[in-house]
């Protein structure tokens, strides 16, 4: 989804990281705000008139360039 602009429509709470758990092989201290975020269908695949919503970490997104 990396390049895809999506909507934030919820905030789950903070979780670890999956990255630094593994890195640190579990023992991960790190929690990472994670959003609900909705793409359009279209977005991601180039066709299609519904949306897929996802869990994500903070450090996984980006601000839009242009709001």
């Amino acid at each position: 989804m990396q390049g895809h602009v999506g909507e934030v429509v919820e905030v789950c709470g903070s979780y670890a990281l999956p990255d630094e758990a593994v890195a640190s092989q579990g023992a991960t201290r790190l929690m990472v705000p994670v959003y609900g975020v909705r793409f359009a269908a279209s977005e991601l695949w180039g066709a299609g008139d519904h949306s897929v919503t996802v869990d994500l970490w903070e450090s996984y997104l980006e601000p839009e360039a242009n709001p």
